[in-house]
């Protein structure tokens, strides 16, 4: 690894040279232009990156680099079991996962319950004895039968009128 005093020479030598480089490059346009101005607005050249000495863009990234690394050291890291709001919050976290759980294993029974009755009581055999138990019998009046079936039929239609 390169001492700093070494470091330092190194990147203001490639300074120096990047900026001759600029100086020559801003004396040949003021001379290519004539001295006289241009006033319509450009939109303002970029600077070429070769002209940007690689040495010194990888001294300052690694200068970058460096710093962030001694930040990086000196940053204190948080303990959660030392802070009384994160043990706070674990606290109310694990409270919150115990009444969850405990709701649901309360629940869980009654809705089997649920689910068992309703597949008692729907299955196929108990929902065709609710059709039929709708249906007239064999030995209904014809005219009450007849009755009934108009007066579905006005129910219906009246039904639709209103939806």
């Amino acid at each position: 690894m390169e001492s700093s005093g070494t470091q330092q020479l190194d990147e203001d030598i490639a300074m120096r040279k990047y900026c001759k480089k600029t100086i020559i490059k801003m004396k040949l346009k003021k001379r290519d232009s004539g001295h006289r101005q241009n006033t319509s607005r450009q939109k303002p050249e970029f600077e070429d990156p070769a002209l940007i000495p690689q040495q010194l863009v990888n001294l300052l990234k690694m200068k970058a680099f460096r710093e962030k690394l001694k930040t990086a050291a000196e940053m204190e890291f948080h303990d959660p079991q030392h802070c009384r709001s994160c043990q706070v919050k674990q606290a109310e976290l694990a409270r919150d996962d115990f009444i969850r759980r405990k709701t649901t294993r309360l629940l869980s029974p009654l809705l089997e319950d649920k689910i068992q009755s309703h597949f008692l009581n729907r299955n196929s055999i108990c929902l065709i004895g609710e059709v039929l138990r709708d249906l007239p019998r064999p030995t209904d009046d014809p005219g009450l039968v007849w009755e009934a079936l108009k007066a579905r039929e006005v129910e219906l239609t009246q039904r639709k009128c209103t939806s």
